[in-house]
Formats: structure tokens, C-alpha cells, sequence
């Protein structure tokens, strides 16, 4: 009786160590992560604020996965961790310390993963009598790279993880089950359907996982059922779809109609430019899941061949396999489409239990000591490829550690150099910054209604001046309210700016360096973080400045030690250096030359201007024949500001003077507007000089 109990708990003991090895592997990715608002906010903020609309009894808004079972989680997750945290209201304190609650939610998905690949390998071993067995099965998430790395951050993923272990457990017991009673509603059809359910709300897309329990439940009125019984399950796992219907519905029929990622690009449903290069990094991103996928394929093909005799009665092993060779091939196709690698979790978890029933069938009419002959060494092969996996992924640990390290460099700077209500502007690059605040501006973004109203009054008393870009309306976001830069300038007269993205940064160059913010706004860079490519300036505004008028005039004959720009008298910058000429001048040695391969020459632009200011803009144009080169004045959305004039008002030497006198009408008001010389002609070059602007009284 002793030695029954030693080895049971030898047993226990054995199917620990993976599991055990998978809780440090997955606290070890865990530990890369830092703060979650520094580079995760995606989606890991979605949730959060999801998780915290349940919590206060109101809709998820985040559909389009669903992802709904996720967002439940972490409302219970987030509901249990309160009752010990401080008396702070649930809303005051995940506001205020984020982190915990990102935190205690991903630390317990990893906890149930390992906690269910301990259940699925000691089951196993229940219905097989074979610990052997039990040990292969619990092989499963070691698969890939992507597996392990997915457990860093919070992503639906890891429930599909944990859902796909149990459904492999169910699906390898009923091999070992005989229906004696054919009974239509059985513990394993309402098992299928449930988790088969839980994973299509999890994500719709791996909702082929269906296929398998489909051809293996006999008879039309039992994979009838099924089907009713998991749509049912999703129907009230995904419930909040209903309450956005339209959004979820548009949201997979642009997926579908559309070649780019979710549902962007050209309408072309397939761009095999993109397609062919995403199949073929399916394979080359993986190197084991290379050898994978045409094993289970071929294995699933030979089958039918007569000479081989494996071929069974109801062979439920073989349904198993057909099934995952189908959702492998079915994953690969969508995933092709729009491709991003953890796409392919679920036919990279069927690994394990594809190698399996390959082994089982193929290996019938072989005994039991030539499997072992077979099997041992198969393992041992299969693990150094897992080996490789696992040790691909810690390999990357370094360089992602010095990733977190430079990123809480500018955010530990920050916290030391700055008062935490410092007025600051930020422009992330949206995946994160080394604000918390910018974490909760992605969150917001997934509520509405009343419970938005909610938070905004409860952020704006723990984040009272952060406010946060989006290109969604070219402004910054303050929480309930959009300001324009210029407003915040005009409100608090000092800002800090943070710029986390180099290229979104460039792109909203008009808007932070037109010429009248060269004007009345100085900007000082503080300090660049090379490695992490973001920076802090100090921007003081002159409202005195602001007001009063000016004249600018560029010539082309100095440019910046760039190259890239024309720099007037006064220092100020104007662009397109790259067409400086010796051809002609009309002051000066040069101008600047427009041919149909450089049409656009020198640029200035004017930021978020007021109605009914008033602008009086000019150029001079050579006369060589070219009548269709002339100044455009246009603002960012065109439809509200769009000007070309190449109608000359007077000549001086063969140059002709261009003249637009503006005054900025209502619809234009606080756009940015470009102010620039355009050749139009295919055939013959122009050539600008002495563009002048002059703002009046």
C-alpha cells in the first residue's frame, strides 16, 4: 500500500516539472515587461478598461475579437485583488496603479496555463495507463517560440492556450471512450460545444478548432447538435457582440473584403504580393513547425492506402488527425492573409497531439517493444527541436531587458526632473510611453457613454495636465475634452512636449514648427534618449508674440547643414533645399528649380491658424514659357482650404510676381495650413524665387 501511495506521488511529482518549467519561463517573459504603458498598451489597456466596465456593471466595448471571456476574467481577477488593496473606490485605485491590476491578471493566466497542462498530462496518463504518454502530451506549449513569448504580455492567446489544453485532454479521453448507450446529449458533446464556444468569443478566427469535434461525434443528429449547442455557447460567451452589432459585423466583413490588416488596404479580399512572402514566413519563422505540418498531412493521406492496414472501423484517431491537418492547412491560408505569427497558436498547439495520433496509427500492427524502439528515439528528436524553441526565446531575454532598462531610463528621468502635474504634451507611439497616463488614454478608448464620463472625472484629478496625440482629429486628448496645440500653448504658456515616435513627430511638423510658432514659440530640446529614439523639449510660448505681425522673405541662397532646408535671414527654415539652382536668380546667385521628377519647391507652412487672420503670400516665377507652375496654399484637410494661383501681378526682368491675399475664413479655423510653389508641367522646369509672407494687423 506504501509503495502504491510512493509512486503515485512520484507520479504527481513528474507531471510537476513542466508545468513548473513553464510558470518560470512564463514569469521569466513576464519580467521583460516592466511597466505595461511603456510598450503593451496594446492590448493589454483594452482589457483592462474593459475589465473594469463589468466590474461597474456596464457593456464591454471591446467586440471585435470578441475577446469578451478575457475581459470577464479580468474583471474577476481585478475584483479579487481589490478586496485586499487599499480603501480606495475600484475606479480611484486601478487609475491610479494599473500596473497591479495588469500585473495580478497576467501573472494569473500563467499560473491556470501551467496549473492545466498539469491536468492534461495527468489525465492522460489516467486514461492510458502511461506515463510515458502523459509526459509527451505535456510537450504542447514547448512547440514554438511564440508560444512561450506569448505569455509576456495579456492577450487572448493565453486563454486559447489554456482552452485548447483541455479540449486536447477531452478530445484524446474520448479515443479511450466507448459509447455503449448512444446517448444523443452525452458529458462530451456539451464539453466540445462549450469549449468550442469559449474559444470563438475568445477569438473568432480560431473557431475551426470545431472541425474535430465535428467528424468525431457520429451520426447527423449528434454533430447537429453540437453545432447548436456551441453557437449557443458562444451566443452567451460573446454577448456583448449584440449590443455592437454593426461594428463586429463590419469589422469581419472589411477583414474579408479588405488585403491589409484588420480590414485596411486595397479592396481586393488577396494581395499575393503580401500573401506569398506571409506563407512563406509561416514556415521560415518556425523551423519546426516546417516539418510539422507535412508529417500530420501526409499522415493523415497515407491513412487510405490499402497495403498499410491500419485503416479501422470508426477510427477516432484518425478523425483527430484529419481534423488538425484541416485546421493547420485552414490557419495557414487565413493567416497568410493577414499575417502575424501567434496568429498560429492554435495549429501550432496541435503539435504535440498530431505527432501522437500519427505514432498511434502508424504504429498498429507493431509491437509493444518495437514502439518503444521507435518512440524513444522520436522523442528525443522532437525534444532538442523543443529545446531549440524554448531556447530561442531566452535568447532574446538580454536584448529585450535592455529594451525595459532604456525605457524606464526615460521615465525614471522624467519622474526625477519633472512634478507629476507638469503640463505635458505627448506624442506615443502608440504602443506606449513612459507616462501612465498614456496607458489610461488607450484604455478610454474602448469605453463609451456614461461609464467614460466616469473615468474622465476620475483621471482628471489623478492626471490633471497630460494630454495625449492621436491622429484620429489631429489634437490632443484630455481625457472627455480635444484641445489644439495652440490651445494648450495659450493655457499654460510652458509645457514639457515628450515625442516617443520620430516619424509621427515629423509628419505633425506643420503643426508644432509653422512659421508662426517659429515665431512666438520657443523650443528647447532637453535631453534625447538615442537607444529608445525619444525626446523632451521645453516649449515656451510668447502670447504678445503671438499676436503681432511679421514678414518673412526666403531667398534660395542659404541652406541649412542638412541640405534639406533654405534658411531666410532671420533664420527661419523653409523646405525642399533640394531644388537650389544656379540656372537663374532673381536675387542672389540661385533659385529653386521644378521639373516633373521634383514638382514641389519651397515650403513653409503656418500652424493651426485663427479666423480672419490675415496673410498676404508671394513668389516670383521665371518667365521661360511655363504657364502651369504657380503657389499653393492648402490646409491639411483640403476640402476646407485649397488655393493655387499662377495668375501673375507684375515683372521685374523676366520674373513674374505670384500674389495670394488671404484671410482665414471660418471653416479654416485651427488648421494647418501648407504654403508651397508647384510646377505642374510635365514637360518644361519653372523656377521660384523670393517667396515672402507677411502676417498683418
Amino acid at each position: 500500500m506504501i509503495k502504491i501511495e510512493n509512486k503515485k506521488i512520484l507520479f504527481i511529482i513528474a507531471f510537476l516539472i513542466l508545468p513548473c518549467l513553464l510558470f518560470y519561463l512564463g514569469m521569466l517573459m513576464k519580467s521583460e515587461t516592466g511597466f505595461y504603458h511603456l510598450y503593451s498598451t496594446d492590448p493589454v489597456y483594452a482589457y483592462l478598461f474593459d475589465g473594469l466596465n463589468i466590474c461597474n456593471f456596464s457593456w464591454p466595448f471591446l467586440v471585435l475579437g470578441p475577446g469578451t471571456p478575457l475581459s470577464l476574467f479580468s474583471s474577476i481577477v481585478m475584483g479579487i485583488v481589490h478586496l485586499f488593496r487599499s480603501q480606495d473606490p475600484l475606479i480611484t485605485d486601478v487609475m491610479k496603479n494599473p500596473d497591479v491590476y495588469l500585473s495580478a491578471i497576467n501573472t494569473t493566466l500563467i499560473a491556470i496555463q501551467c496549473m492545466t497542462l498539469f491536468i492534461l498530462g495527468f489525465f492522460v496518463y489516467k486514461a492510458s495507463n502511461s506515463l510515458f504518454t502523459g509526459l509527451f502530451f505535456q510537450l504542447t506549449p514547448f512547440v514554438s517560440w511564440i508560444l512561450i513569448d506569448i505569455m509576456r504580455p495579456i492577450l487572448v492567446e493565453n486563454l486559447i492556450v489554456i482552452s485548447l489544453l483541455l479540449l486536447i485532454l477531452l478530445l484524446y479521453r474520448y479515443t479511450k471512450y466507448q459509447d455503449k448507450k448512444s446517448e444523443l446529449l452525452d458529458r462530451y458533446l456539451i464539453s466540445f460545444s462549450i469549449l468550442t464556444g469559449l474559444i470563438a468569443a475568445t477569438k473568432l478566427m480560431y473557431v475551426t478548432i470545431a472541425v474535430i469535434p465535428f467528424l468525431l461525434l457520429p451520426g447527423y443528429k449528434k454533430k447537429g447538435l453540437y453545432v447548436i449547442v456551441s453557437m449557443i455557447a458562444f451566443i452567451i460567451l460573446a454577448f456583448p457582440i449584440f449590443n455592437h452589432w454593426v461594428e463586429f459585423r463590419d469589422f469581419y466583413i472589411n477583414n474579408f473584403l479588405h488585403s491589409g490588416q484588420y480590414g485596411q488596404g486595397p479592396k481586393t479580399i488577396i494581395s499575393f504580393n503580401d500573401y506569398l512572402p506571409n506563407l512563406k514566413s509561416i514556415f521560415t519563422t518556425d523551423r519546426l513547425f516546417l516539418k510539422t505540418y507535412p508529417i500530420i498531412v501526409s499522415g493523415s493521406i497515407l491513412y487510405y492506402l490499402p497495403f498499410l492496414k491500419i485503416k479501422e472501423k470508426n477510427d477516432k484517431a484518425h478523425k483527430i488527425l484529419l481534423g488538425i491537418a484541416i485546421i493547420m492547412t485552414i490557419t495557414i491560408l487565413l493567416v497568410s492573409k493577414q499575417f502575424k505569427f501567434y496568429y498560429m497558436t492554435i495549429a501550432l498547439l496541435l503539435s504535440i497531439p498530431g505527432y501522437y495520433f500519427v505514432f498511434s496509427i502508424f504504429t498498429r500492427n507493431i509491437s509493444k517493444r518495437f514502439k518503444s524502439i521507435i518512440a524513444v528515439p522520436a522523442v528525443i528528436i522532437l525534444s532538442y527541436f523543443l529545446f531549440h524553441e524554448v531556447k530561442t526565446r531566452v535568447a532574446w531575454r538580454p536584448g529585450n531587458m535592455i529594451k525595459k532598462e532604456n525605457c524606464l531610463n526615460t521615465m525614471k528621468y522624467i519622474q526625477e526632473k519633472y512634478d507629476k502635474d507638469q503640463p505635458t504634451l505627448l506624442i506615443p507611439n502608440y504602443y506606449g510611453a513612459p507616462y501612465t497616463a498614456y496607458g489610461c488614454f488607450y484604455g478610454m478608448g474602448w469605453c463609451r457613454g456614461e461609464i467614460k464620463n466616469k473615468y474622465a472625472e476620475e483621471l482628471k484629478k489623478i492626471y490633471p495636465n497630460i494630454y495625449s496625440f492621436h491622429t484620429w482629429n489631429n489634437k490632443f486628448f484630455h481625457w472627455d475634452n480635444t484641445y489644439f496645440y495652440i490651445e494648450l500653448l495659450k493655457k499654460y504658456n510652458s509645457i514639457v512636449l515628450f515625442s516617443g515616435d520620430p516619424h509621427l513627430e515629423n509628419m505633425l511638423y506643420h503643426k508644432l514648427q509653422g512659421i508662426n510658432r517659429q515665431i512666438d514659440t520657443k523650443i528647447d530640446t532637453v535631453i534625447t534618449f538615442e537607444k529608445t529614439r525619444e525626446v523632451i523639449y521645453e516649449v515656451e510660448y510668447d502670447s504678445i508674440l503671438g499676436i503681432e505681425p511679421f514678414a518673412i522673405c526666403f531667398n534660395a541662397e542659404v541652406l541649412d547643414n542638412t541640405g534639406q532646408f533654405f534658411v531666410s535671414k532671420d533664420g527661419f527654415k523653409a523646405g525642399n533645399a533640394n531644388t537650389q539652382s544656379a540656372d537663374f536668380a532673381r536675387s542672389g546667385i540661385y533659385s529653386g528649380k521644378l521639373t516633373k521628377d521634383n514638382p514641389y519647391g519651397m515650403t513653409i507652412s503656418l500652424s493651426e491658424v485663427d479666423t480672419s487672420d490675415h496673410y498676404r503670400i508671394s513668389v516670383w516665377k521665371y518667365d521661360n514659357g511655363n504657364h502651369d507652375a504657380g503657389l499653393v496654399v492648402a490646409a491639411n484637410d483640403k476640402e476646407k482650404l485649397y488655393l493655387y494661383n499662377k495668375n501673375t501681378s507684375s515683372n521685374e526682368n523676366n520674373w513674374h510676381k505670384i500674389e495670394i491675399d488671404l484671410i482665414i475664413p471660418m471653416e479654416s479655423h485651427m488648421q494647418d495650413l501648407k504654403i508651397y510653389c508647384w510646377n505642374n508641367d510635365p514637360e518644361l522646369p519653372a523656377y521660384f524665387d523670393d517667396l515672402s509672407i507677411e502676417r498683418t494687423e
